[in-house]
């Protein structure tokens, strides 16, 4: 490796310098100022995904013995993850106001979480993105549990750091076993071995691939991996449970991209039925879940699992006979890019409400449309996106996202999924109702949000529309074979 290769690092290593910023800047601070730090975190990234934007897509490269790699697709997606750090941390200003103390030590915990989310796009090799992994995770944890005189958010926390524990364990050792079986955990080297080695020891290759896809199933509370997403999504600060059902979430299925792409196509037919199933079951059991649900943070949590079922079915079919299908990855990454916006914008909405009523029941959203009618509009349009519904982004995403599955040859695939989106417009159409249900009693609350809030979550519904009626920029560009993870 050259030492010139460890500039195409910069927008990593800035993140982290930028955390460790903001912990000194809260550390000397004389008085508590919950805004200046969230103007110097998001600021910060807004300068290094200028500086992506501008320099990052003529700067590819392997580093480390291509343990890491920057292609057109890491760039990519690390302006993404930085956008959606952007999003997270002014979502949590006026709630962390409010609810929560240690502002800094939040806001740095966030940047070092998203460090690791743009090295786990670069690696190009299982261990390295294991470990990367593992530093998200830790993050996670400690977010999690941030209210830390909040008994739900504490039960949160242990349950997702035991099972978080366990998810790992299983993935090491799926990838002890394919160390052992090919001898590297480089994905090239795995590829090389697979396709030397057609016949041999198809037993342990399944063996191996099978405990990596549980142990990610986990990651992404994929069905029946999924018990402990419901429970972590209400106990955790509402900004945060934002952040893992979108942000952490979206950066596994990145790494996944990379995986099934450059390592996995010779084995198809090992992980291609498994994923199907974790699929189909996601799909279905995180749809028809929502519907009985009373806490909106618990119906998000469901409504995820769904969406995660959606992103499987596609991973599941990224191969054909005739190879690589460009038209599935890049419905893929449209349908996440989507997802995380229409997400964000109903999340955003949620914390804005939350902030004002403390509390997610929904029930107690009864009268919002009178209370706030902008808010309220907004709320609507997120879910009628995230049901997918025309003109919003939602419904574009997941027309392209059925369609590639479609052309795959799953027609049947394609029908379930639709089937499943229909069930989730059912249940978001009983949230609605609450909005624009009128209250029986008279109430003098005040329902208070900042005019920056607003503008902010007036931007992403903007963003949802703007998806929605001009797609074909960015498919068009995740079509191109730059875009392919290693096509550098």
């Amino acid at each position: 490796m050259n030492i010139e290769n460890l500039f195409l690092l910069i927008p990593d290593f800035c993140v982290i310098i930028l955390a460790f910023i903001v912990i000194l800047i809260d550390l000397f601070a004389s008085k508590r100022n919950d805004f200046v730090l969230a103007l110097i975190s998001a600021g910060g990234l807004i300068l290094i995904g200028l500086y992506i934007a501008i320099f990052g897509f003529n700067q590819t490269g392997y580093l480390y013995q291509n343990t890491l790699v920057v292609d057109q697709y890491s760039t990519s997606l690390k302006l993404l993850f930085v956008f959606l750090g952007v999003i997270a941390i002014f979502s949590s200003k006026n709630y962390l106001t409010l609810n929560l103390k240690n502002p800094g030590e939040f806001y740095a915990i966030i940047l070092f979480t998203i460090s690791g989310i743009m090295l786990l796009i670069s690696c190009n090799d299982l261990l390295t993105g294991f470990i990367c992994l593992e530093l998200i995770s830790f993050g996670l944890y400690v977010l999690v549990g941030f209210d830390r005189f909040n008994p739900k958010s504490n039960e949160g926390s242990l349950k997702y750091i035991l099972l978080g524990a366990l998810s790992s364990a299983i993935l090491i050792y799926g990838i002890s076993y394919i160390y052992g079986l090919t001898g590297s955990t480089k994905f090239d080297v795995i590829q090389a071995f697979f396709v030397n080695n057609e016949n041999a020891a198809s037993l342990n290759s399944a063996i191996g691939l099978g405990l990596i896809i549980v142990g990610f199933s986990f990651k992404v509370a994929a069905v029946p991996f999924h018990m402990w997403a419901p429970d972590i999504y209400e106990g955790a600060p509402l900004p945060i449970t934002a952040y893992i059902s979108i942000v952490s979430k979206l950066a596994i299925f990145a790494f996944l991209l990379r995986f099934a792409i450059v390592a996995g196509l010779p084995a198809v037919e090992f992980w291609q039925p498994m994923i199907i199933s974790i699929s189909i079951m996601s799909m279905i059991l995180g749809n028809f879940m929502a519907t009985v649900q009373s806490d909106l943070k618990r119906l998000f949590a469901y409504s995820s699992i769904g969406q995660t079922g959606y992103l499987l079915a596609g991973v599941s079919l990224l191969y054909s006979p005739d190879g690589l299908s460009g038209f599935v990855l890049s419905a893929i990454v449209f349908h996440m890019i989507s997802y995380a916006i229409s997400g964000y914008t109903a999340f955003y909405s949620l914390i804005l409400v939350e902030n004002n009523l403390k509390s997610t029941k929904i029930s107690d959203f009864i009268g919002l449309s009178n209370q706030s009618p902008l808010l309220a509009m907004i709320f609507t349009c997120s879910l009628f996106s995230l049901a997918g519904l025309p003109i919003f982004s939602g419904f574009i995403s997941k027309f392209y996202l059925f369609s590639s599955i479609t052309h795959q040859g799953f027609i049947w695939l394609a029908s379930i999924a639709v089937l499943a989106s229909l069930v989730s417009l059912y249940y978001y159409l009983l949230v609605i109702r609450k909005f624009y249900t009128p209250k029986t009693e008279i109430s003098d609350q005040n329902f208070n949000t900042s005019s920056s809030s607003f503008f902010l979550l007036c931007l992403l519904f903007i963003l949802v529309i703007l998806l929605g009626i001009f797609p074909s920029y960015l498919i068009d560009f995740f079509q191109t074979s730059q875009f392919v993870p290693g096509g550098i």
